[in-house]
């Protein structure tokens, strides 16, 4: 959720599933297959940057977004491949 201009809330969501931190390295150096196995489910073939994580949020955040309300959007290189409501 965001505060909008007015001091509400908006309820909109970022949904994350895959970003490189440092979690992410800690697994990879201690169990590089499972890291290897969750590459080559994603389309995109590699972890999230903090950057792309961070646009969306700054678009939420944005004026941009002013009448986006209720709503996920999921920042996750087309590893999602269906949402379910």
């Amino acid at each position: 959720m965001f505060i909008d201009g007015d001091g509400g809330f908006d309820p909109a969501q970022l949904c994350t599933l895959d970003r490189a931190e440092p979690l992410v390295l800690v697994i990879e150096t201690g169990n590089p297959a499972l890291i290897e196995q969750a590459l080559a489910l994603n389309p995109i073939g590699r972890m999230a940057r903090a950057d792309e994580i961070a646009r969306g949020v700054v678009f939420l955040a944005s004026p941009a977004a002013s009448f986006i309300t209720g709503t996920n959007l999921i920042v996750d290189g087309a590893l999602t491949r269906s949402v379910q409501f």
